[in-house]
């Protein structure tokens, strides 16, 4: 919790967050494990396409066609199997999370009433717990990104030696996009909860307040308050969107890597019948899925 027994802010500790509450395991590894599935799955289409590209000049065999559409069929069960269990599973451990902070709440000293704003804790209770199950969202989705990401650079070195070692120029233009999204995106959440929360807190007070606010002539001292408070949202959400940026910045370097890296060496390749139409495809397709 953000508030220690005596009622007195201290350095956040978001783990202790997560003590005493019965996460739901279960659901957890099924989305862990669904999350390695998809990755797997995801691959094996690729491959199929492009068995499928080569095939075509001769004859389309159904028995392939129909595989590559149950593997299909598979990636979007997966796709909605995850939203279905993830919904549930991260509900819970935030309703959980939000009935402890209430409690602690309800635990601490009355002093401490007199300092904190009543609706700025209930945007606490509502909007800071309610994102607490975002970091078990983040892990499971990077373990599954890094897997996936092995088995496509496999994949690529299968194809052609050569020009898988040269895909691995992608893996720290990765590293450096994933952990620096990593790092923006906790920055910019702290940001945009503690100014949503104050703010949140500010308006629901001053709004029921309006005719006292008026009746002492105050509204040039709160207009000035709440345009302080404003700008603050309004650098919050400027940060969030320069990570956006920045992570589009980064696919984009990626993507180009990708692109001369499969149709300036992959197509040489092709010329000398090294490599097939088909797996020039599915080689472009992987190295852009990483």
């Amino acid at each position: 919790s953000e508030w220690g027994g005596d009622g007195m802010k201290k350095k956040p500790n978001y783990l202790n967050l997560f003590k005493g509450i019965s996460l739901p395991w279960l659901l957890l590894f099924i989305l862990f494990i669904t999350s390695i599935v998809a990755g797997q799955v995801e691959v094996k289409s690729v491959q199929m396409t492009a068995d499928i590209i080569d095939s075509y000049q001769n004859t389309i065999r159904i028995d392939r066609l129909v595989r590559y559409l149950t593997y299909l069929a598979a990636i979007v069960a997966c796709g909605v199997s995850t939203t279905w269990i993830g919904e549930i599973c991260y509900g819970r451990i935030n309703r959980d999370v939000r009935k402890k902070v209430f409690t602690h709440l309800l635990r601490l000293p009355k002093k401490f009433y007199d300092k904190e704003s009543a609706d700025e804790l209930v945007s606490r209770i509502i909007v800071d717990a309610g994102s607490s199950a975002y970091y078990f969202e983040i892990l499971i989705s990077t373990i599954g990104a890094v897997y996936t990401a092995v088995i496509v650079f496999k994949n690529l070195i299968g194809y052609n030696r050569v020009m898988g070692l040269y895909s691995l120029l992608i893996i720290p233009v990765s590293i450096v996009v994933a952990v620096m999204y990593g790092w923006f995106t906790y920055i910019s959440a702290r940001k945009g909860v503690n100014s949503n929360a104050v703010t949140m807190g500010y308006l629901f007070e001053r709004t029921s307040a309006f005719r006292m606010i008026k009746a002492f002539n105050m509204q040039k001292a709160e207009l000035l308050a709440g345009d302080k408070m404003f700008k603050k949202m309004f650098e919050a959400d400027m940060f969030t969107e320069m990570t956006l940026a920045f992570v589009q910045v980064g696919m984009q370097i990626i993507g180009a890597i990708s692109i001369i890296i499969s149709f300036i060496f992959g197509s040489q390749m092709v010329k000398r019948g090294v490599l097939t139409i088909g797996e020039l495809v599915a080689f472009y397709t992987l190295s852009g899925s990483v």
